[in-house]
């Protein structure tokens, strides 16, 4: 009797021991499967990474190109009235009507003043980011910006790049600004096509009514109320 009990014993431990042993290789199983889905997702992770870096060099590399074959083509900038060096750049619009725009930047302008946000008539931003080298540093992530301003019976049309990484700003302004509402149009056309060399789709925004005016216009990072 004590020789069946014990048998009984042995068979229960055995099928005891067989099925920790079956739940052991599931989580084996689940674990192996589940170090399949994090190398799979590396994977992508370093090719996605690869492809953005690709895609940086070639739009900084684009840029430069453009930069050097308006250099060539075009005689040197007159003196800027400040005395400080301008850098040409230029923005086409793949429209017969309207004329190729040039746009020049001032080394020093970091911002667009305004006295008061109802100068501000036009405010676009771009709906993407962009790797642009901004003043030859470090490609960093770029956001690009369209400002027309009306002082006066003046227009005034701008484009600007802001590198969130530094807080840098470039701004850019036609070679001639706009006298009219079709040169104003000509002037926003050739801004769209300047950023969107570098790769930045552009937006606009509404400004109407006032009381939104009055809130987008203080948080754009290139525009600075004058004192």
């Amino acid at each position: 009797m004590r020789a069946l009990s014990r048998s009984y014993v042995d068979v229960e431990t055995a099928e005891s021991l067989r099925a920790e042993r079956d739940v052991a290789l599931l989580r084996a199983v689940t674990l192996e499967q589940q170090l399949a889905v994090a190398r799979a997702e590396l994977a992508a992770a370093r090719d996605e990474k690869a492809v953005l870096a690709k895609e940086s060099g070639r739009l900084s590399a684009l840029l430069e190109e453009r930069t050097r074959e308006f250099e060539v083509a075009q005689p040197g900038p007159e003196p800027a009235a400040n005395g400080e060096d301008e850098g040409l750049f230029f923005g086409s619009w793949p429209t017969e009507s309207v004329s190729e725009v040039m746009f020049v930047r001032s080394a020093g302008l970091r911002a667009i003043e305004y006295s008061s946000p109802e100068e501000v008539v036009g405010l676009q931003k771009s709906y993407n980011l962009a790797q642009v080298a901004l003043d030859g540093g470090a490609p960093e992530t770029c956001e690009g910006y369209i400002c027309c301003l009306r002082t006066g019976g003046e227009l005034q049309v701008f484009a600007a790049v802001y590198g969130r990484q530094s807080g840098r700003a470039g701004v850019y302004r036609p070679e001639v600004q706009p006298a009219g509402e079709e040169g104003l149009a000509a002037a926003v056309a050739g801004a769209v096509a300047f950023h969107e060399q570098v790769g930045l789709m552009m937006e606009p925004f509404d400004l109407h009514p006032s009381l939104k005016r009055a809130a987008l216009v203080p948080g754009c990072p290139v525009l600075r109320a004058k004192n």
